[in-house]
């Protein structure tokens, strides 16, 4: 039961950090387009480094 809850919580960890490169990398395309608004960007970028 231990070692299902440890390898659960590794997991989502590992989820959080792709999804956070995820958020950054579209935080940037966000950034470079000209179709959004550039502050959409910066917030994405920001939520992708917390």
């Amino acid at each position: 039961m231990i070692f299902s809850h440890r390898a659960f919580r590794s997991g989502w960890s590992f989820t959080f950090i792709i999804f956070g490169i995820y958020l950054g990398l579209l935080g940037y395309l966000v950034f470079r387009s000209g179709y959004i608004p550039k502050l959409m960007g910066a917030l994405l970028i920001i939520a992708g480094s917390g």
